[in-house]
């Protein structure tokens, strides 16, 4: 796993006196048996910084893809080490960042433990009141989630069209980066955690991050790596104006490789099944410009062998998620990595405004391909930028395969919406799918 660190810096206290006399608490800085009485600090949460990139785990991400090193909330939770349920006995509190006065404009946290008489356990407080009562030799632990489960919001109309499996839906509360404390901690751990010079907790990101670019494009047409297609330029390949852009609408289903249930304690996804994430709460939407540009490797001699590195860039029509907004989900790493693929579904009408009411949620009338995306992994901590380009030849054979003539257009398009089921959209023409990792 890589890691981000929470830096603590103490403003530290032991009620009762303890801390008066470190040699007589933990010796030679190892974790024996905490006195009783209670002890607290104001504890920072910040970013550390590593010069090996691979070693740390970054937040994010920024506008270029990349998952930063800021800690992304204004919160964290703090959870009784087990895997019960809530409503079975799981102890957690949400602690607050709060402004430090001794560190000028930081935030942290502020935490308290008592331990009780007679070996009875010991309490955590924050400083709003919250407290949690474990047993004497209950651990913790720090994540950024509520609970010990983490599960996505399923859709609750059915499976996906294709292979009837869950289909998940992108929430903003729940689809968030996921971080867990690298370790759990004893009472006494705990508590010698507090008293370290430069102490720190180390956390885990376990999700993965994921933006998608779909577009239909003159793909024979780049040169010096540019591809593009214009407005003009599809309406001629298309076959004439009914066919612009604007009149064609998609959504995307992702996966199987997520996970319906994870758990945050244990690290696992045992026993649960994978599902697919859909776009726009699975509905159809408008084809909009999409682009993407990555920097690759070039062979200009053909003889095989790496030249340097030329800029790509790949401009259409079809699906661009949007500006900053990225898919956060835990993987299902019980499912192979080979199976990770895209399925598109695509809608055409000459005139929106005379369609039923349901074409943007019904998927009659519609054509799907499925794309299998290479160079997938299941390591978290990764941010990928899909990019599937394909030659717009693909669209035009499937809704306008004989005729520019908008009446045979229409007689086609009454001919598959008459099937009622979505009908699979063959691709023949070559096809660019660039799965960049950050």
């Amino acid at each position: 796993m890589k890691h981000i660190n929470i830096i603590i810096a103490l403003a530290l206290c032991f009620i009762l006196g303890a801390c008066s006399n470190e040699e007589n608490y933990f010796e030679d800085g190892t974790t024996g048996q905490a006195v009783p009485g209670t002890y607290y600090g104001d504890l920072l949460l910040t970013a550390d910084s590593s010069k090996n990139a691979n070693m740390i785990t970054r937040g994010g991400p920024d506008e270029s893809g990349k998952f930063t090193d800021a800690y992304p909330y204004k919160y964290i939770y703090l959870h009784s080490a087990d895997n019960l349920t809530d409503a079975e006995g799981h102890k957690s509190i949400r602690i607050p960042l709060q402004d430090v006065e001794y560190c000028d404009g930081c935030q942290g946290i502020h935490l308290e433990v008592t331990v009780l008489d007679n070996e009875e356990g010991y309490t955590i407080s924050t400083k709003d009141g919250q407290s949690i009562t474990l047993g004497n030799t209950d651990e913790v632990y720090f994540s950024t989630v509520p609970g010990t489960y983490w599960e996505p919001t399923i859709l609750e109309d059915g499976g996906s069209p294709v292979s009837g499996r869950d289909v998940f839906v992108q929430d903003d509360e729940v689809n968030k980066e996921l971080l867990r404390s690298a370790l759990d901690y004893s009472k006494e751990e705990l508590i010698a955690l507090l008293q370290e010079g430069e102490p720190h907790i180390d956390m885990e990101r376990h999700c993965t991050a994921f933006k998608t670019f779909l577009m239909f494009t003159d793909v024979k047409g780049g040169e010096d790596g540019y591809y593009n297609i214009t407005s003009s330029e599809w309406i001629e390949t298309m076959g004439g104006e009914q066919f612009a852009p604007e009149n064609f609408y998609i959504k995307l289903y992702i996966g199987p490789n997520f996970t319906d249930k994870y758990n945050v304690f244990s690290d696992n996804t045992d026993n649960a099944e994978g599902g697919f994430y859909v776009t726009n709460n699975q509905q159809y939407v408008q084809f909009t410009t999409s682009r993407n540009g990555y920097s690759g490797e070039t062979d200009t001699d053909g003889d095989g062998h790496f030249d340097g590195y030329i800029d790509y860039t790949y401009r259409g029509y079809g699906y661009q998620t949007q500006a900053g907004n990225y898919l956060f989900s835990p993987l299902n790493t019980n499912i192979p990595v080979e199976e990770f693929s895209i399925y598109a579904f695509i809608k055409y009408t000459p005139d929106i405004k005379q369609e039923a009411s349901d074409f943007l949620t019904s998927d009659v009338g519609a054509k799907w391909f499925k794309v299998q995306v290479p160079r997938m992994t299941l390591e978290t901590n990764t941010v990928h930028w899909i990019t599937l380009a394909f030659d717009i030849n693909n669209l035009k054979e499937a809704f306008n395969p004989s005729s520019t003539s908008a009446a045979s257009a229409s007689a086609a398009l009454a001919k598959t919406r008459n099937q009622g089921l979505p009908t699979k959209m063959e691709l023949n023409h070559p096809i660019k799918i660039i799965n960049i990792q950050q």
